[in-house]
């Protein structure tokens, strides 16, 4: 993965691509609705770490 790996208390271990970093200085996250993205990614894929890409992001 381009990008970054982050480690959040409310959303956990997650990467976002270095793309999205790039747009997210001009928008910013659903976080209710990424946050959910994220927990059902971990539930599908338990040992990947889930990833913000620019199919996956959900923009407030």
């Amino acid at each position: 993965m381009d990008g970054i790996e982050l480690v959040c208390p409310e959303c956990g271990h997650f990467g976002v691509s270095s793309l999205i970093m790039k747009q997210r200085a001009r928008r910013a996250f659903d976080v209710e609705k990424t946050q959910v993205f994220l927990h059902r990614e971990r539930e599908i894929n338990p040992d990947r770490v889930p990833v913000i890409n620019s199919e996956s992001v959900i923009w407030a």
